[in-house]
């Protein structure tokens, strides 16, 4: 949830190096599906 429920909406970006990035306030980890990732963003 947000607010008092859990953490604030945020913007990840993933490195291409790592192909990686970790939520700073949940740990979660999010990973690109390098098949199916494009430049376009």
């Amino acid at each position: 949830g947000e607010g008092a429920l859990g953490h604030p909406r945020v913007w990840l970006t993933i490195p291409e190096e790592t192909g990686f990035v970790e939520c700073g306030y949940c740990d979660k980890r999010f990973e690109i599906d390098r098949d199916h990732a494009h430049d376009r963003h």
